[in-house]
């Protein structure tokens, strides 16, 4: 029988694979640790975090959360929709990851800022896309680049169009033509994705949530914490 049965499953895994894992478990908690004053990250010792860390995970209100992006999963649906000149399909499964990303950047410094999960859900089940991208991603220090909320915002117009479309059909008299919604739907997202690759698209949504995160001054010196005290050795 092979030894390599009885290897510890921990050996497969690479160390570089370790830290992304033990830091995508404790980042929030940290954060939400330094925003409120908790740990003072400059003079905290090693023993000083890790007892905070774990008073942590006993209730719902100071559970870890794991925080997954569709990107990865919906990115080659859309880019099969478009492929197949489904554009209006593509424009509400683009519109739909945009505002689940957003909702979950939101979310996360929230979280950080010690909101509950209720209240961040009631907020966001309240507020308009353009709101959240014009208003509650300012207020929580995030500056929208031009570009992805020009893009986002006429994704969400044309899905609008899609979705609630009104039946209206295509006329053909002498007076002059007049398309129907779905062929004006049509169109239109066709045109949106000509001026907006695919690929552009979810290189600018991975680069606005990743640098929105990462520009936190709290998630940054959780970061540094994690790697004096907590990074698994190369």
């Amino acid at each position: 029988m092979a030894t390599e049965a009885f290897e510890d499953p921990e050996d497969s895994i690479s160390p570089a694979l370790q830290n992304k894992m033990l830091f995508a478990s404790i980042w929030l908690p940290m954060a939400r640790l330094i925003y409120l004053g908790e740990i003072d990250p400059e003079t905290v010792t090693r023993d000083e975090l890790a007892k905070a860390l774990k008073g942590l995970g006993y209730t719902r209100d100071d559970a870890f959360e794991i925080y997954i992006t569709q990107s990865e999963d919906e990115i080659p649906l859309i880019a099969h929709c478009i492929s197949q000149d489904r554009f209006g399909s593509a424009v509400v499964l683009l519109f739909t990851l945009i505002e689940a990303e957003v909702n979950s950047l939101i979310r996360l410094l929230m979280r950080i800022r010690d909101f509950s999960s209720a209240k961040i859900t009631d907020a966001l089940k309240g507020t308009s896309f353009d709101t959240k991208l014009d208003v509650l991603l300012p207020l929580l220090g995030v500056e929208v680049p031009d570009r992805f909320r020009n893009a986002a915002l006429q994704c969400k117009s044309i899905r609008n169009i899609v979705v609630h479309n009104k039946a209206t059909p295509a006329l053909m008299a002498d007076t002059g033509n007049q398309d129907s919604d779905r062929d004006t739907a049509d169109a239109r997202a066709s045109q949106f994705f000509f001026e907006n690759p695919i690929d552009r698209l979810q290189n600018d949504l991975k680069d606005f949530f990743e640098l929105s995160i990462r520009r936190d001054p709290s998630v940054q010196w959780s970061a540094v914490l994690f790697k004096k005290y907590f990074k698994v050795r190369e």
